[in-house]
């Protein structure tokens, strides 16, 4: 017998309309997140890889509130496949990792940046009911962007071009 010790739940509310807890999907805007949980998994089909992120919202009105986002790294449809490596760098550029350098998921576990999220309807009835909140919508994820919203790389170029610029006019 497993015995559970005092849980204090007197005071916790169940009501729908608790934001703690709501499966609501997120307004469209842009929330800073951590990536609180990414891996490298075989697709359903098992035809190409994927990386599953789990993105918690950290601070403002919807601290705490999850964003699932996939990206298709291998896939047999170019489009998607293309799309997720591009998220992909996106994420890198942010967190400051050399894209040359990312070797496993582990390396953006932990990363804050800003996520562009969008919210739209569902229009398989089928995934609307298995995925989508009451009102049959899901968040995703359009871009990704550093906390200051210029990622790391474009600022090392950046410096690196005013340098060059610098030394050119002290010759």
């Amino acid at each position: 017998m497993n015995i559970i010790g005092d849980l204090e739940l007197e005071d916790i509310s169940t009501d729908e309309g608790n934001s703690e807890t709501s499966y609501a999907a997120l307004p469209p805007a842009k929330y800073r997140v951590m990536i609180s949980r990414a891996s490298y998994v075989a697709t359903a089909a098992g035809t190409g890889f994927r990386i599953p992120l789990q993105l918690t919202v950290i601070g403002g009105d919807h601290n705490g509130r999850t964003v699932f986002e996939g990206l298709n790294v291998v896939n047999p449809n170019e489009t998607a496949q293309l799309i997720g490596k591009q998220r992909l760098a996106e994420i890198l550029d942010a967190l400051g990792i050399e894209r040359s350098d990312f070797t496993n998921t582990d390396q953006i576990e932990g990363g804050v940046l800003i996520a562009k999220v969008t919210r739209s309807r569902i229009k398989d009835a089928a995934q609307r009911e298995k995925y989508g909140d009451d009102d049959g919508n899901e968040n995703g994820v359009a871009r990704f962007f550093a906390e200051d919203g210029e990622d790391k790389k474009a600022k090392k170029k950046k410096k690196a071009k005013r340098e060059t610029k610098q030394s050119d006019e002290d010759l």
